[in-house]
């Protein structure tokens, strides 16, 4: 079986009427490449309990050998995840969007750096 190089970034994207920040990491699960929702779930719970917003295309089950009623049954469900902050233009141009930029980066941080180190990738 294949198995990509996970990656991650933090970017952001400008243009008329779309900004925002995001922290993505393209992760797989462990079934493939070691998600560590289910290695990990203290940590994992810890990543939820900060509040960040966790998004992603998502598979229709559980994959196959996790118990669909396992307590991160949708995070399993997951096939790659990020965290995005949406700006409006407004608060883009505005002389204090370095300082919301800053504070989206440090409010996705737990995520980013849970799934970074997930991979073995240092953080």
């Amino acid at each position: 079986m294949r198995t990509r190089r996970a990656s991650t970034s933090t970017s952001i994207q400008a243009s008329p009427s779309v900004a925002g920040v995001s922290g993505i990491l393209i992760w797989r699960p462990c079934v493939r490449s070691g998600n560590e929702s289910c290695c990990a779930p203290a940590e994992w719970r810890r990543v939820h309990q900060t509040g960040v917003a966790i998004e992603g295309d998502a598979l229709k089950r559980v994959p196959a050998g996790y118990d669909p009623g396992h307590p991160f049954a949708e995070d399993l469900k997951l096939k790659d995840l990020y965290t995005m902050t949406r700006f409006t233009d407004r608060e883009v141009c505005s002389p204090a969007f370095m300082n919301l930029f800053i504070a989206a980066c440090r409010k996705a941080s737990p995520l980013v750096a849970f799934l970074t180190r997930s991979v073995s990738l240092p953080w």
